[in-house]
């Protein structure tokens, strides 16, 4: 069974120029596959709306679909809240896709995602730290890159 977009925010992505895409999962054929919502961007970059379980989550991607959504998130709990916002989060997001260098980690140059951490979401690069070995054996990590950047992370729309 393949879990569906609610449908009144489906309505609403459809009214600003999204189109329903199915994610296959290829393992299990029907098992895993989920509905995600795209719509084109600047260059090779993509809008995308993922269903959670009571909000609607629009970010940045390159991947084929269901891919991790790089840089800020904007998060709408209701219809009317997504409806009201779309606008200005398409116009948001198309300036930073036309504007990608901003979504890169100024260190290590990876992709910024969304992390969660204790005093809640942030933007971090993508990449996992290192881990060196040192001449004497002690384990120590890299920590020339930081993993933040001074953005906004997540965008709340009631």
């Amino acid at each position: 069974m393949t879990p569906q977009f609610d449908p009144d925010h489906a309505v609403a992505l459809s009214g600003a120029g999204f189109h329903p895409h199915l994610v296959k999962s290829g393992f299990i054929p029907g098992a895993l596959d989920f509905e995600v919502h795209r719509r084109p961007s600047a260059g090779r970059w993509s809008l995308e709306a993922q269903q959670g379980d009571s909000q609607v989550d629009v970010g940045l991607t390159l991947e084929a679909g269901g891919g991790k959504l790089i840089g800020p998130i904007h998060r709408a709990f209701s219809p009317s809240g997504l409806v009201a916002a779309l606008p200005s989060i398409i116009r948001s997001l198309d300036e930073l896709a036309a504007a990608d260098h901003k979504l890169r980690c100024p260190e290590c140059n990876s992709w910024t995602v969304l992390k969660v951490g204790k005093y809640g979401p942030f933007l971090s690069c993508d990449q996992a730290r290192k881990t060196h070995k040192s001449f004497d054996g002690v384990r120590f990590k890299d920590l020339r890159c930081r993993g933040t950047l001074p953005m906004r992370a997540l965008h709340l729309y009631r």
